[in-house]
């Protein structure tokens, strides 16, 4: 299980893509965190992350509208479901807190 999860979507950048993924490497092993820790995505490999865990993605964005990219339209959807589970959750809590729930 990685703990750092990025996608890269080159979309027409490869050679940028590479060489964004080389300077992650790079400043890790700098930092000394294990490479093990850090699990790398392209447009291809992006579907199969945990989705559980963190992601974060990059789109060179130069040929085609972001929205043509199936993977990065499927990261974007599933962030923007987090973020509405995570209020629905703050929500409960307030509203039970209010009702005297929470001391």
């Amino acid at each position: 299980m990685s703990s750092y999860q990025i996608a890269v979507f080159a979309d027409g950048a490869e050679s940028h893509a590479e060489t964004l993924r080389n300077a992650i490497r790079r400043n890790f092993a700098d930092l000394g965190i294990s490479l093990d820790l850090l699990a790398l995505f392209d447009d291809k490999a992006a579907a199969t992350r945990d989705r559980k865990a963190p992601t974060v993605g990059v789109d060179f964005g130069l040929t085609r509208y972001p929205g043509a990219s199936p993977a990065l339209s499927g990261l974007l959807k599933e962030a923007t479901m987090g973020q509405q589970s995570a209020v629905k959750s703050l929500q409960g809590a307030q509203a039970h807190s209010w009702l005297g729930g929470l001391r």
